[in-house]
């Protein structure tokens, strides 16, 4: 009997020992995070419900998590989300929020999310982040001072507009025809938008399109926005005329011939101001082409005889070309003979002849006359007179 008595005290108190060992293993766990223990949670400082005679998984006092605005963004101090909250139903305590970088303590200032303190915050770096990949690390904690896991938020900072260059054409282009082939290339990958319109971007960042052109001045309008947001507009402005060149005015232009030499002078307006004026003979198919003056002016000149066909071409900057204007030199159709009774009774009594010096340089002076004339035509005839 006293035998028997004396192991039940030596069982009794091998037992209340193990069980006050392990409620200090409760409370001792329960510093690094709450546990479950007959389905109720436990964090540090709270002591077992009765009853509770073993503990479960070990799951974290306070849940938090990190984001940035995107994959890619376009600030130096972008905004950081952090929402936390707590399982055991313990408020998380914010001023215990700490953000760190590469295992420094990143400043921040922070600001209670609309609702709730207790919910979340919206964090800004006091001082500026450096482009380029950025790992950012949080942590929170309860007011029992429970700590959160270990929250990370991985980033790109890209604060560089991209570059948009043009290939073809130049600033200022001239266009002679009523659309334009652009080409150019992107420094980084982005979108592209000429006006509201999407600009398909190829491989290596190129883009090539024809754009349709107004008559008169453009102004191309190009955005570019690489994916955190920033943008570069770039413009391309040009000139499009698409119209011909009035023909050359019949009436302005004076022609002289020197033997089988044709000069041609065209008055002020005679042609559009600094295009091209081109001739032709149609018999001989000599060609020449003069540049007219800043007020249509000019002079060229030709081979040529009576009975030329001469054509005429305005030809501007941009290769526009006028209608044909034709220039016939044509000699005047001689006069019908006269009358010889109406001669003879309007003669006048023949004069004495004239010594012989004289008659000679009569004669020479004639022949002087005859050897430069100046043709006087429209497109259709032109006529001669003696100088």
């Amino acid at each position: 009997m006293g035998r028997k008595l004396i192991l039940g005290l030596v069982f009794w108190s091998a037992f209340l020992g193990w069980a006050g060992a392990s409620e200090q293993r409760v409370a001792n766990f329960a510093f690094a995070g709450p546990v479950v223990i007959g389905g109720q949670y436990f964090a540090a400082g709270l002591e077992p419900g009765t009853g509770a005679e073993a503990w479960a998984r070990a799951q974290p006092a306070v849940n938090l998590e990190i984001l940035a605005p995107a994959a890619a963004v376009g600030e130096e101090k972008p905004p950081i989300l952090a929402f936390y909250s707590t399982p055991t139903g313990l408020a998380v305590d914010p001023s215990t929020l700490v953000f760190s970088r590469g295992g420094e303590r990143l400043e921040m200032s922070c600001a209670a999310l609309e609702g709730s303190a207790e919910s979340g915050a919206e964090c800004v770096p006091l001082l500026p982040l450096d482009d380029g990949e950025v790992t950012i690390e949080a942590t929170v904690a309860d007011v029992a001072g429970n700590l959160s896991p270990v929250a990370a938020s991985r980033f790109r900072v890209d604060t560089a507009e991209p570059r948009l260059d043009f290939i073809t054409p130049e600033e200022g282009f001239l266009a002679g025809r009523p659309s334009i082939r652009i080409e150019g290339f992107l420094s980084e990958e982005a979108t592209l938008k000429l006006g509201e319109q999407p600009v398909e971007v190829g491989p290596g960042k190129i883009f090539s399109l024809e754009v349709p052109l107004e008559e008169g001045p453009n102004v191309l309008i190009f955005t570019a926005t690489d994916e955190a947001g920033n943008a570069t507009v770039a413009v391309l402005t040009g000139l499009a005329d698409t119209r011909p060149p009035p023909p050359v005015a019949p009436e302005a232009i004076a022609t002289t011939r020197h033997g089988a030499r044709i000069e041609l002078a065209g008055a002020p307006g005679a042609a559009e101001a600094e295009a091209r004026v081109r001739w032709r003979n149609q018999r001989t198919g000599q060609e020449v082409e003069t540049l007219a003056a800043s007020d249509g002016s000019f002079e060229t000149a030709l081979a040529g005889a009576e009975g030329d066909l001469l054509v005429a071409l305005v030809v501007d900057a941009l290769d526009n070309t006028s209608p044909a204007t034709e220039f016939p030199l044509v000699q005047p159709a001689p006069a019908d003979p006269a009358d010889p009774v109406e001669i003879a009774a309007t003669a006048e009594p023949a004069a004495a002849p004239l010594p012989a010096s004289v008659a000679t340089s009569t004669s020479t002076e004639a022949g002087a006359a005859a050897a430069g004339m100046t043709f006087g035509f429209t497109p259709e005839t032109c006529t001669s007179e003696g100088r």
